[in-house]
């Protein structure tokens, strides 16, 4: 069992959260994080559109294992910070409107991430 942050809305975020409690994970669902959020998650799925990157940075002292990107136009600078602090990152590239096959995509990066294999899915970033 893991501690999941699933930060976004709409179905994609509502299927993955199902996923990850049906697979006796727990997960919560949230609009925005802070550092208060992050007490006790493993990873954080990033599904929204806005810049993570001063969060990534601020979790480096977090229980977090890895983190999860909705490709939304930022894997550069994304991969960079991540890079720098030493965080295992997987980007989703699958349109999140097509819910089963990205469901699926999203499932391999997080068995990844969890596994400690920097969550490389077809389509995530090394």
């Amino acid at each position: 069992m893991a501690r999941f942050l699933i930060v976004g809305a709409g179905p994609s975020a509502m299927a993955l959260m199902g996923a990850l409690e049906r697979e006796g994970h727990v997960a919560s669902l949230g609009d925005r994080a802070d550092r208060g959020a992050l007490e006790h998650v493993a990873i954080v799925c990033w599904l929204e559109g806005s810049a993570p990157e001063r969060f990534l940075a601020g979790a480096v002292d977090s229980s977090m294992r890895g983190f999860l990107y909705q490709a939304a136009g930022r894997e550069r600078e994304l991969s960079e910070t991540a890079a720098r602090n030493s965080i295992p990152l997987a980007v989703l590239t699958l349109d999140p409107g097509g819910v089963d096959a990205w469901l699926e995509q999203a499932r391999a990066a997080i068995e990844g991430l969890l596994l400690g294999e920097g969550g490389k899915p077809t389509g995530a970033l090394s």
